[in-house]
């Protein structure tokens, strides 16, 4: 017979790593050649990045046999700047970039996905980048033009420009995502009349509508990155020169968290933001000294930060961040001015807790459905010993449900209780020596 037991007790017995490993590698080597990277991943999963050096911008790419390198666009003056990718439902790449005070766009061709480029509009943009797809799967894409933000749009045979809001100053960042109902979304910084970070939609009358997210942080705000979740409701990470802070809309005001602080020093690095398919926030960025690659994650419980790996000086950094189907991160940035030029972060577990796979050949555990709403399957696939234990955990670490596995076989079910709040858990099979973590969400 199986025994439940519902006890107040702080776990103790195991470990709780805060990350997986981490593994780094150059994506394409040369001097000065990592400069605005920005991130997507195919259908396959494999990472795509945009990136620019010298009077060039590239396209580096890894199908799973190393990374490769192409020349998307070429010129003997005025280097690009500000670039931004995606890849359509064809594997296709688009990217848009700036440089010498025109907008750029350039798009694989699908008979030899050799590039197409052209100058969207020949009036005066900063440096600054944001590149979507429209349902309809046209570009869209957020710039400036001086002291104004703009959405330009192509309608199938001109591209058509709309005033968003002023800014104050020639825009430093803005972040541009199109929601699960085609609706454009934009975070962006603005200097007037006072420092801001700002959040644009388009409503349903076609008119855009601007609200202030941010004015408290006394000096220039950086790095905006927006994501939406499945609500629709926007979330926004941003650099204040001391802090990384992270903006998250609750349906009637926004709850802003401070991430990381540290030293005010070189705050010209950008965050990137992204949600995991729980709507969990994760967020790549650089310290104030631009020395250290940061990651942070919040599962519910706080906010977890550990250093990725070094970056060689103040010029390197500018993360781009983006997850894939299993919520794990991919992260491409500069490496720096004298380092090895574009570099890529990975990691191949979920952030957060990882399964410990010491006994892996001995003792695999399955769960699901999960996400679950009501029960959930556990099969244990392998021995277990006669001291076998089931334990569920919070993401605090605090003890849920213990079970004991003596009688219970290879399958058994946790029915949580009604008033279990909703949000992630920790099963975790002890068996001899071993303990094997799987992590569910409970949705109702």
């Amino acid at each position: 017979m199986v025994r439940i037991l519902f006890v107040l007790l702080l776990a103790s017995s195991i470990v709780f790593p805060a990350f997986a490993s981490w593994q780094v590698e150059v994506a394409s080597d040369g001097y000065w050649t990592g400069m605005a990277p920005a991130i997507t991943l195919d259908s396959s999963g494999y990472p795509h990045v945009s990136h620019s050096g010298g009077w060039s911008m590239f396209h580096s790419w890894d199908s799973g046999t190393g990374w490769q390198t192409e020349v998307i666009w070429g010129s003997g003056s005025g280097g690009p700047e500000g670039s931004d990718i995606v890849v359509d439902n064809t594997d296709l790449c688009h990217v848009s970039f700036a440089r010498s005070g025109m907008l750029y766009y350039s798009f694989q061709t699908s008979s030899s996905k050799g590039w197409t480029t052209e100058i969207v509009n020949p009036i005066v943009y900063s440096s600054w980048t944001s590149l979507g797809l429209n349902p309809s799967g046209c570009p869209v894409i957020s710039s400036y033009a001086v002291d104004e933000l703009l959405f330009v749009e192509w309608n199938g045979g001109a591209w058509i420009s709309e005033p968003v809001s002023s800014v104050g100053d020639e825009g430093d960042c803005n972040s541009l995502i199109i929601g699960p109902d085609g609706t454009p979304h934009i975070a962006f910084c603005s200097y007037s009349p006072t420092d801001a970070v700002k959040y644009s939609y388009r409503d349903q009358y076609g008119m855009w509508q601007t609200i202030t997210v941010d004015d408290t942080m006394g000096s220039d705000p950086q790095g905006t990155s927006l994501a939406i979740d499945d609500q629709g409701y926007p979330h926004i990470s941003y650099n204040t020169s001391s802090e990384i802070r992270y903006a998250s809309w609750n349906g009637a005001s926004w709850d802003i968290e401070t991430v990381d602080a540290f030293d005010t020093g070189l705050h010209e690095f950008d965050t990137s933001l992204a949600l995991d398919q729980y709507g969990f926030p994760h967020i790549a960025y650089c310290l104030g000294t631009g020395d250290s690659l940061m990651y942070s994650v919040n599962q519910g419980a706080g906010w977890l930060t550990e250093s990725v790996c070094p970056i060689d000086n103040d010029y390197g950094g500018d993360p781009d961040l983006v997850l894939d189907a299993l919520g794990r991160p991919h992260i491409a940035f500069d490496s720096g001015l004298y380092g090895d030029g574009l570099m890529y972060a990975y990691n191949d577990e979920p952030s957060g807790i990882a399964s410990d796979t010491a006994d892996a050949e001995t003792l695999s555990v399955q769960i699901g459905p999960n996400p679950f709403s009501e029960i959930l399957s556990i099969t244990c696939n392998g021995p277990l010993a006669a001291n076998s234990n089931f334990r569920v955990l919070d993401v605090s670490g605090r003890l849920v449900t213990e079970m004991d596995l003596e009688e219970s076989g290879t399958v058994f079910y946790w029915r949580p209780e009604i008033s279990l709040p909703d949000g992630a858990y920790f099963v975790v099979i002890e068996t001899g020596d071993h303990e094997v973590v799987e992590r569910c969400i409970l949705l109702r």
